[in-house]
């Protein structure tokens, strides 16, 4: 295998090399790494790195079980302990002392440590995959399983928000990893020790995002390929960037299909929320009464659902022929809030553009929030009529500015891979490639031959 998936596949391998420079420490580090958490599961037979932040300085005490070691936080607040290896066991209970302060984490075992990685097929939910009389049976608590969340980030990370590990039962197991769970079953009923799993899987993703920076800038094509991109999110960044490409080549842009007056009688109706796969720039329409007592009042939009979520790729909405928000992204929830100018009788317009699969595919809400807590319901009868089907002028959706969002390569690692250096692994379970076979196939096979 060639050493590009590497940033992941090196983590078995020298995993525990690089905590790198650390900056300066917000008063919010904790003091235990958020990954030591109730329910963890640390490797077994190899040295266990544990560590945290407190006053820089300070001296730290940490307890696995018996084994006892102590650390001195370096100037930027960062303690870092090696507990030695031993063999699979457990419960434990580990221990962090700083001074006056202490954390502990209880049910913690060793045992073989997984991480999962990859796009959607490794994130299907097992209930989307195993039958009832199957998920029935998956109640195993010496399976554990730490979902990271999904916080893109731009640069390497040293944390992630806080979950708890879960104890694999039947309520768990539903939303993990199927293969995830397969994997961890076989692993069980042939080694009989603890597994712990932990889930940085992302759907959609090409293999670049789970890639380095590092690593990145070693091979020249992807660094091109980076420097591209960033060039390109610099043009399309300026406020006439995707605007003057829509307005270039959909006539519902250039028609400003978002005027309230506009003749609709010839659009087709449609229900919504629904599923609605589409590729190019589809406008959505509906005509609403919004209440008296809304007016200059801030509501909220919310464009929402369960785990397929919301708009994908890039959207504008208006009320009244003024633009109340716009965002981008594929499966992130919108929510728009906007302050009312008029109430009445309103129309509401939508446009969605995409590069490849473009859905309005709402599981959950299609709503208005008011500030009086009362809820519009949206679902129900709209108007929808495709700008263009051609995609050709759209920039892929890897590719497209996302303030609030990732930023193409290496955006899983930075937020959910680096976070967890230098934790001790057995290794990775990948399952990735689909969303390679387009934009990246070439390198993707170099990558990946043996």
């Amino acid at each position: 295998m060639r050493p590009y998936l590497p940033c992941l596949m090196m983590c078995a391998v020298a995993w525990v090399g690089a905590a790198g420079v650390q900056a300066a420490i917000p008063p919010d580090r904790p003091l235990l790494h958020p990954l030591f958490a109730d329910h963890a599961v640390v490797q077994r037979d190899r040295p266990v790195p544990i560590w945290g932040w407190t006053t820089p300085g300070q001296t730290v005490r940490v307890s696995l079980g018996e084994d006892q070691a102590t650390a001195t936080a370096g100037s930027d607040g960062r303690w870092q302990v090696q507990m030695p290896a031993r063999p699979a066991g457990g419960p434990l209970v580990l221990r962090v002392t700083a001074g006056d302060r202490q954390v502990q984490a209880q049910d913690v075992w060793r045992g073989d440590v997984w991480l999962l990685a990859g796009q959607s097929n490794m994130e299907q939910r097992a209930a989307e995959v195993f039958d009832k009389a199957t998920m029935a049976t998956m109640n195993d608590a010496q399976i554990r399983v730490l979902s990271l969340p999904k916080v893109p980030a731009n640069e390497p990370q040293k944390l992630f928000l806080a979950r708890p590990w879960q104890l694999v039962n039947v309520d768990a197991t539903k939303d993990m990893s199927a293969v995830g769970w397969q994997f961890a079953r076989c692993l069980r009923s042939a080694l009989g020790v603890p597994i712990g799993l932990i889930d940085t899987s992302w759907g959609a993703q090409t293999i670049d995002a789970f890639i380095g920076p590092e690593l990145m800038a070693q091979d020249p094509v992807f660094s091109r390929q980076q420097a591209e991109r960033q060039q390109r999110l610099a043009e399309l960044a300026k406020p006439s960037g995707i605007q003057a490409l829509l307005e270039a080549h959909d006539p519902g842009t250039a028609a400003q299909w978002q005027k309230p007056d506009l003749d609709d009688t010839g659009w087709e109706k449609v229900q919504l929320p629904r599923w609605s796969p589409f590729s190019g720039v589809m406008w959505v329409r509906q005509h609403i009464t919004l209440p008296a007592d809304w007016a200059n009042q801030q509501v909220t939009l919310a464009v929402t659902g369960g785990r397929e979520l919301g708009i994908e790729t890039f959207d504008t909405w208006w009320l009244g022929g003024k633009e109340i928000g716009s965002g981008e992204g594929t499966f992130t929830p919108r929510r728009y809030t906007f302050q009312v100018r008029q109430t009445g009788n309103q129309v509401l317009v939508g446009r969605i553009a995409a590069a490849q699969h473009g859905n309005l595919n709402v599981v959950g809400r299609l709503q208005l929030s008011g500030p009086d807590g009362k809820v519009i319901s949206l679902a129900g009868t709209w108007l929808r009529k495709a700008g263009t089907t051609v995609t050709s002028f759209l920039p892929d959706r890897y590719a497209w500015p996302r303030p609030s969002d990732w930023q193409g390569s290496c955006f899983v690692w930075n937020g959910l891979v680096a976070p967890l250096r230098p934790c001790a692994l057995t290794g990775v379970v990948w399952w990735q490639g689909e969303n390679d076979s387009n934009l990246n196939a070439a390198l993707f096979r170099q990558y990946y031959e043996p």
